[in-house]
């Protein structure tokens, strides 16, 4: 591969400056997908029928490869903060799919 070419791919792979954190087109591509399918959901389902809980992983890694059993603890840990921060969300989801008494 050309000097050229290794210019281009890392063009199209990373982006960003010295002033903005590195992104790379994987990221690029799932925040896209991700955003829109919580477009598309919330002006189909509405507001009453839609909930997205979505955290920023802080202590877990969001590698795809990453199964190890700290990261799994991690990811754990995260999920139940989560929960916890969200616990009026999820009592309301708990609601909508519970046949009432």
């Amino acid at each position: 591969m050309g000097k050229r070419q290794r210019v281009c791919w890392s063009l199209l792979l990373r982006t960003g400056s010295s002033r903005l954190p590195r992104v790379t087109l994987i990221d690029v591509v799932f925040d896209g997908l991700a955003q829109t399918v919580d477009f598309e959901l919330g002006h189909i389902l509405g507001a009453d029928r839609y909930v997205r809980l979505q955290s920023r992983l802080d202590e877990a890694s969001d590698a795809l490869d990453d199964a190890g059993d700290r990261n799994l603890e991690a990811l754990r840990r995260e999920g139940a903060r989560l929960v916890e921060e969200h616990s009026a969300d999820v009592d309301r989801i708990v609601a909508g799919v519970t046949p009432a008494a």
